[in-house]
């Protein structure tokens, strides 16, 4: 059957794997996403392919319209052309390769967790993509979900404050406000800015369009991950993690309108590394800072957790799973969020039950190998538990080397 060449686009980064049909990997690597729009894009992919490639599968960061390979929105990537590009015909086009499956990169993740990673052999697991976004899809009886836009299980975007900041989804307070990238590093320029003090009261940061980003938490609970020495030590209760210890000279009260403290300058300043210009600050920057105790950082950190873990308690509760695995580039601080996280589980412990948080199996490349997976299963569905959707609409190939895809969705794909 040859080789699948499998394509997780990101935001910053395109990773690759050639995917051998015993599931090991022949080759992979990665190279700078092109800002240019989806022409260089295709230019990049098509620069991967060797004559063995039969199949190719591209993961892409937002909705996409499977069944005619065409991309309907991707906000992480540049480029005024992706809404509606026809991706898999003018892949088809450019490289040959007849078979070409584009999906949204959260269930191409999934799959490779579920097929190869830390979730095989099991029945049943939310998957969650921690990067410029935060992504999310559910595998229910061995079986990936979707739905219309490849939606269903996007976590990122639930709401876990109305007032919260403003998400580039447009709505305010979602899941990936806090804890995608873009959210980190808004929170730790907020926490770090010296206090504003208006008519003795901290006035809230204003978005572009007038609406005010505020610096309250996820729950409204001002809390900092942060002792006078550097990071707070979790300590265990019988009820689950508690909360990092927070310097009470600072903290606002707990209720509804309470906001994250912001950093004391002289002291931050004491902890603080060395960060790039402000411009040029990364998600990265703002975890290694963490790990050293910056407070402003600490703080970040405590935001995005408790707003990562409200999220997943929902996704659970809807779900009825109790496992959850942590993938993307974000993953690698996930032990700065897990303390926030496992709180926020251990609060629902009646609903949910036990639940357990652990890290993707496969890695970085975890997206790609997924893709690779996707459109080899997409090619053989009918050996596969894939059911057809009767719903799909026909595709009449708009360029003579495409051939149609089938859809890899199953008998539980949500309504659309």
């Amino acid at each position: 059957m040859g080789l699948s060449l499998g394509v997780d686009v990101g935001g910053s980064a395109v990773k690759w794997t050639l995917l051998e049909e015993n599931g090991e990997r022949a080759a992979e690597g990665s190279l700078p996403t092109p800002r240019t729009g989806p022409e260089a894009v295709v230019d990049a992919i098509g620069g991967l392919v060797v004559p063995e490639v039969q199949r190719i599968g591209v993961a892409l960061p937002g909705h996409v319209d499977r069944a005619r390979g065409t991309v309907l929105y991707v906000p992480a990537l540049h480029g005024a052309a992706w809404p509606g590009y026809g991706l898999a015909d003018r892949l088809a086009t450019r490289t040959g390769v007849p078979r070409v499956t584009v999906v949204n990169d959260a269930l191409s993740f999934g799959l490779a967790e579920l097929r190869l990673g830390a979730a095989a052999g099991r029945q049943e697991c939310l998957f969650v993509v921690l990067g410029t976004g935060v992504g999310g899809a559910v595998a229910l009886g061995g079986r990936m979900l979707v739905g219309g836009r490849d939606s269903l299980g996007q976590i990122g975007h639930l709401t876990v404050d109305p007032e919260g900041p403003r998400c580039v989804c447009g709505n305010l307070g979602c899941v990936e406000a806090y804890a995608g990238a873009r959210g980190l590093v808004a929170a730790y320029r907020r926490a770090s800015a010296p206090a504003r003090v208006e008519d003795g009261a901290d006035e809230a940061a204003r978005t572009a369009d007038g609406a005010a980003e505020t610096t309250q938490t996820a729950d409204g609970a001002a809390e900092v991950a942060q002792t006078a020495d550097g990071p707070a030590e979790v300590a265990q209760t019988p009820d689950g993690p508690a909360a990092p210890a927070a310097d009470a000279s600072r903290a606002a009260p707990d209720g509804p309108g309470a906001r994250l403290p912001r950093s004391d300058p002289s002291r931050a300043d004491a902890h603080r590394p060395q960060t790039p210009a402000p411009r040029d600050l990364t998600a990265r920057d703002v975890a290694a800072a963490a790990r050293a105790g910056d407070p402003a950082a600490l703080a970040a950190f405590g935001s995005a957790g408790r707003a990562l873990g409200r999220g997943l308690g929902d996704g659970l509760a809807v779900f009825g799973q109790q496992r959850v695995v942590v993938g993307g580039g974000l993953a690698g601080a996930l032990p700065l969020l897990r303390p926030w996280v496992e709180r926020e589980l251990a609060r629902r412990h009646e609903l949910l039950g036990p639940c357990t948080v652990e890290p993707a199996a496969l890695g970085p490349i975890a997206g790609a190998v997924g893709a690779a997976l996707w459109a080899r299963e997409a090619e053989s569905r009918a050996a596969a538990p894939w059911a057809p959707d009767p719903r799909a609409p026909a595709r009449s190939p708009a360029t003579p080397p495409r051939q149609p895809t089938p859809d890899p969705s199953d008998s539980y794909e949500g309504a659309r």
